[in-house]
């Protein structure tokens, strides 16, 4: 969509994942098991490659597109909270996000990310629907 609508020649696009921290990963592991360090290690540095990974395929798409870009890896902090910051300090002009499609009763319980950066962020905010 970005690419589509709304780049320009001189327009730096922002890359941000959003990795929240690892303690998310941890928790669903459970009580009682017999999980060992060297396991969680693993998990981890899995997940992390995941992130490497999903950086390395936008940074090929806006390489390809020949689209200035920057990258960053945010893991502290509620994801919206975090791209709403981001998007302040790095004086984006337009939030371009992917939305989950969330069921209704999994929305309402655990709220939306693109919700919240709709309801928060200082700019507009374009969700593309998955």
């Amino acid at each position: 969509v970005y690419l589509q609508f709304i780049h320009r020649p001189d327009f730096t696009a922002g890359i941000l994942h959003v990795n929240e921290e690892t303690s998310n990963t941890i928790i669903r592991i459970p009580l009682g098991s017999d999980i060992t360090e060297e396991a969680i290690e693993k998990i981890v540095r899995a997940q992390w490659q995941k992130v490497d990974d999903l950086i390395d395929k936008y940074k090929k798409k806006c390489e390809q597109a020949k689209v200035k870009f920057s990258a960053f890896v945010e893991s502290k902090g509620k994801t919206g909270e975090v791209i709403c910051r981001v998007a302040k300090e790095k004086n984006a002009f337009l939030v371009v996000m992917g939305s989950r499609g969330l069921g209704t009763i999994r929305r309402t319980i655990l709220g939306s990310v693109s919700q919240y950066v709709i309801d928060h962020a200082h700019i507009p905010v374009t969700v593309v629907p998955p």
